[in-house]
């Protein structure tokens, strides 16, 4: 038992990020399970379907949020699943650039940087495709795989994710502390919003589909997490779905 005990303390000094981690762990879950009707629910909102089966298909507690709140709560859970994981190594290293003392406080201030410009462009987003008529859904969805997958190629792709491993700089105490720590956060964002915004937009186009959520995810953690990205591959990827897509919507 002691030496569980002691290897756990070690685990939370050498990961200061474990309880990142488990917040993306806990998004993973109330996507997939507790919380799937509300997800089912809040996607009716794409392709401009009216949100009223909100009411009927979820709990008693939820019934009361206005619609946008469901959405952005929605959007908060499947950036925690897909986006946070590709920083957990930024986290890390901003807590380890800080005082002891202030090691978690350095990663919360980092990620609400990085979080809020994300969650401005997901409510924008979610609010523009609510607008466009049913009809149109299909062929949107076939454009925005397409769009993400030439994005895939260009020089601008891959400059952000060089811009996606910024290095920190933090100062050691004070409200410059804090700063440079919303400052580090809002760096991280700014490769990420360039690099991954075709591929949001897809997602949203496809009303979070658990297949492009798991397509989309696999794409953002390969090229963050491999030490070579082939993004050709993943632009091959996106076509074939895209192309799938299409075929199916041909056929019906």
């Amino acid at each position: 038992m002691r030496r569980m005990q002691a290897w756990v303390q070690l685990f939370i000094v050498e990961y200061p990020e474990y309880w990142i981690v488990l917040l993306c762990v806990f998004a993973w879950v109330a996507l997939l399970g507790p919380w799937k009707q509300l997800r089912e629910g809040s996607c009716a909102t794409h392709g401009g379907i009216h949100l009223g089966s909100i009411a009927s298909s979820a709990p008693l507690v939820w019934r009361s949020w206005p619609v946008l709140s469901a959405t952005g709560l929605h959007w908060l859970c499947m950036f925690f699943a897909m986006m946070v994981p590709t920083i957990l190594g930024g986290l890390r290293l901003a807590a380890s650039r800080s005082l002891w003392s202030r090691r978690h406080l350095a990663i919360s201030l980092a990620l609400i940087g990085y979080t809020a410009p994300w969650v401005v462009f997901g409510l924008t987003l979610e609010f523009a495709w609510a607008l466009v008529p049913p009809r149109w859904s299909s062929v949107l969805l076939v454009a925005s795989l397409f769009l993400a997958a030439a994005w895939q190629l260009t020089w601008t792709k891959r400059r952000g994710l060089v811009r996606c491993h910024r290095d920190a700089i933090l100062a050691p105490s004070g409200w410059r502390a804090d700063w440079t720590c919303l400052r580090y956060g809002f760096l991280l964002v700014r490769g990420c919003l360039q690099t991954c915004w075709a591929l949001m937009i897809a997602c949203t186009a496809a009303g979070h589909a658990l297949w492009v959520v798991v397509l989309i995810t696999a794409v953002m953690w390969a090229e963050r997490f491999l030490r070579v990205p082939r993004l050709q591959w993943s632009a091959g990827a996106l076509s074939a779905a895209a192309l799938l897509v299409s075929s199916g919507a041909m056929a019906r």
